[in-house]
């Protein structure tokens, strides 16, 4: 299969898309959220027999054009709206990775109408304490790489936002973000199509979203979540540094969602166990829901 790529001009900006395979429309929500939706593939690619993919880099990251001032939660959720619109689709599935399942998930509780499925893929917490405990735990995952992480950080290539020194810094970051260095050394940061001035701007981009969401102490979704009506499935890997209560809080306030945990994973199970990954979503998708 060949992927289609190309611009759909969005609230006042040009949207990078790439689109692979047929059928329904299944958007995909990249994490980060500094990130572009490259570091996803070619893994997530997987299940493009079962759905026409819809990949996009969220406003001012990777090829998508915006400027930092114009991004909060409520332009991500309209410029989503919009690109539904931009593809002529009534009703769209969603699939958001990590950061990217907060996205889908506020989408989905603002337009549950537009939504036919809901597909949360190792989802970032939905609640201020499920994401200090979080932070917590990747602290202290990250002790045996403090040394490395340090020097790169305090680098001036680093400091200028060199993407090949950025790039080398994530590979580091998330490094023990996976059961199997073998799996982490798979993931595609390489931010091709990021300039200096690109990995400024998805930085502030990156401060200002945190800010509307895990920075702030009353960060709490739980009410919400409770307004999605799709089917729902959130798949969590047993060794996320997301942990597993949080993952159930998301499940348990979104009604008759289903929650899959897979074992020996991390926080990419698409990529770590990609036939447990696809077999879940390949189900959920397939069945009928009243």
């Amino acid at each position: 299969m060949t992927a289609e790529t190309g611009f759909a001009h969005v609230q006042g900006a040009d949207l990078f898309y790439r689109v692979l395979g047929v059928g329904e429309p299944l958007f995909i929500l990249h994490g980060g959220p500094e990130f572009d939706h490259t570091y996803l593939l070619p893994s997530m690619d997987q299940i493009a027999p079962i759905r026409r993919l819809i990949y996009y880099d969220q406003r001012g990251r990777g090829r998508s054009q915006g400027e930092v001032e114009d991004v909060t939660i409520e332009s991500e959720i309209l410029d989503l709206d919009e690109l539904r619109q931009h593809f002529r689709y009534e009703r769209i599935a969603l699939l958001g990775h990590s950061w990217g399942a907060i996205l889908a998930m506020k989408y989905a509780a603002r337009f549950s109408s537009r939504v036919t499925h809901l597909v949360l893929v190792n989802p970032a917490s939905c609640t201020y304490g499920d994401i200090a405990e979080a932070r917590l735990r990747r602290i202290a995952s990250l002790d045996p790489c403090k040394a490395e992480l340090a020097a790169i950080r305090e680098s001036q290539e680093f400091i200028a936002g060199d993407p090949s020194t950025v790039s080398r810094y994530l590979g580091v970051l998330f490094r023990r973000a996976t059961r199997d260095p073998r799996h982490s050394a798979q993931l595609d940061f390489r931010l091709e199509q990021f300039t200096r001035e690109g990995v400024a701007r998805a930085r502030e981009i990156d401060e200002r979203l945190l800010g509307e969401t895990f920075n702030d102490p009353a960060f709490d979704m739980t009410q919400e979540l409770q307004r999605i009506k799709a089917p729902t499935l959130v798949i969590h890997g047993e060794a996320d540094f997301f942990s597993a209560t949080g993952s159930s809080r998301i499940a348990e306030s979104i009604p008759g969602s289903k929650m899959v945990a897979i074992p020996n994973c991390g926080h990419f199970s698409y990529l770590e166990s990609p036939e447990a990954f696809r077999f879940a979503v390949e189900q959920f998708i397939s069945s009928k829901f009243e």
